[in-house]
């Protein structure tokens, strides 16, 4: 009894114990759950190694971005030691002289060699036409036939007129003549007394009264015969011909028009142009207006016929600068068998000029402007800088020529910057300058 009782009280602590150790199996009737392991325990030779690790790590990941920061560094302090113990470097050039003659590219406008307008002399109805635009005619050709009943009749006018003066000639001929004996009566009766000096007079007036209206009748004739010339040289006007050989360009009558005379407010009728040789006619600058000399050379270029030039010669300049662009008119005369050159057409001209005095010729870039004026910054032979007036005679795209103040041995900057002064120490790179090209 007694051992029945202690076992008893036994299992109750043991199922308290359970219980307040266990809350959740208590709240779900006294189900019973796994028990949850330990945490676990390091020891410390197991976190040493790792620890190690991460340091290596990181110090090798620090000297990788460190080293090669300080090795720019030390290169970049050693660079700007070594530019500021060098000499600055510049570029230098001789300067070349400019060739005794030289081409230059210019515009050019092709012109006829003749070309005019054709107007009617008279007027009339135009019966005919014979030539239209492209014909090429010679001299002489028949171009107009007009019709001219006004003219026709103005001539058989005139003629009649002519005609009715001699026949009035005639007639004040033949009263002369009879003054003239009436006067020789009256001096041979004066002669013997047998008239009186009034009679003998008046028969003298009467003489010289006749012969002159012949002299008028005939004066009047004259004038008749004029007229009828006149008139017959306007109806010889009624055929217009070519005054001269040349291609006909534009035309501006038809069958049965009326034409009117004059070139003021008459009807034009042909346009006539010579076009072999052409006139090729260009603006030379006033640069090289003293090297155009005649008989020079010229070449002609056609952007259309790029596979052709065509070979001029300039036959005349103008002798004088147009004031307002300050070139020259020269004209360039250019055979023309072909008709490949059109007149009014756009071509471009390679013209050979001459120099009187070549010029000295660098890069524009060489040349330094300030309140000391135009100079050029020079390397001496110890290769210090030195500063040199000079004198600008023309000025050629990107080059300009100098007409003193240099020599060939000279060694010149070609790109002078603002930090150069005289006496600097400079270390010279010598470059070629290009060949002269022909210029625009």
């Amino acid at each position: 009894m007694t051992q029945s009782t202690s076992s008893m009280t036994a299992n109750s602590s043991a199922a308290r114990t359970d219980a307040e150790s266990s809350p959740t199996g208590a709240a779900h009737g006294g189900d019973e759950l796994p028990a949850v392991p330990p945490p676990p325990h390091y020891r410390w030779y197991q976190i040493v190694p790792v620890l190690l690790l991460l340091v290596a790590m990181v110090a090798g990941l620090f000297l990788a971005g460190m080293i090669p920061r300080v090795n720019r560094r030390k290169a970049l302090a050693a660079e700007a030691e070594r530019v500021r113990s060098e000499r600055p470097r510049v570029m230098v050039a001789h300067p070349r002289v400019e060739a005794p003659s030289t081409e230059v590219l210019l515009p050019g406008d092709v012109r006829p060699m003749e070309e005019t307008v054709i107007h009617a002399r008279t007027e009339g109805y135009v019966r005919r036409w014979t030539a239209d635009i492209g014909d090429v005619v010679q001299q002489g050709t028949l171009l107009v036939e007009l019709s001219t009943p006004e003219i026709d009749q103005q001539l058989r006018e005139a003629k009649a007129e002519v005609t009715r003066l001699h026949a009035e000639l005639r007639r004040v001929q033949a009263e002369a003549k009879l003054a003239e004996l009436t006067w020789e009566r009256y001096r041979t009766l004066r002669d013997r007394d047998a008239t009186t000096q009034q009679e003998l007079d008046q028969s003298l007036a009467e003489k010289d009264a006749a012969a002159a209206a012949v002299r008028s009748s005939e004066a009047a004739i004259r004038s008749a015969e004029a007229r009828v010339e006149r008139i017959g040289q306007l109806l010889s006007f009624s055929r217009i011909t070519a005054p001269f050989s040349g291609t006909i360009t534009s035309r501006s009558v038809e069958v049965g028009q009326l034409v009117t005379t004059g070139n003021g407010n008459g009807q034009k009728l042909y346009t006539l142009a010579r076009t072999d040789p052409v006139r090729v006619l260009i603006d030379v600058p006033q640069v090289y207006a003293s090297g155009v000399k005649i008989g020079a050379r010229a070449t002609i270029l056609v952007r259309e016929l790029p596979d052709r030039e065509f070979v001029g010669t300039v036959t005349r300049t103008a002798g004088a600068l147009d004031p307002s662009t300050r070139t020259l008119r020269v004209e360039v005369q250019v055979p023309n068998n072909e008709r490949l050159l059109l007149t009014g057409a756009y071509v471009q001209v390679r013209l050979e000029v001459t120099r009187s005095a070549p010029r000295w010729l660098l890069p524009a870039t060489a040349l330094m402007f300030n309140a000391d004026g135009t100079r050029l910054a020079i390397v001496d032979e110890t290769g210090h800088v030195r500063f040199r007036d000079v004198e600008v005679a023309g000025e050629f795209d990107t080059e300009v020529g100098l007409a003193s103040g240099v020599g060939a041995e000279d060694r010149v900057i070609t790109n002078p910057g603002e930090y150069l002064s005289d006496g600097m120490e400079v270390e010279p790179v010598e470059t070629d300058l290009e060949p002269e090209a022909p210029r625009s």
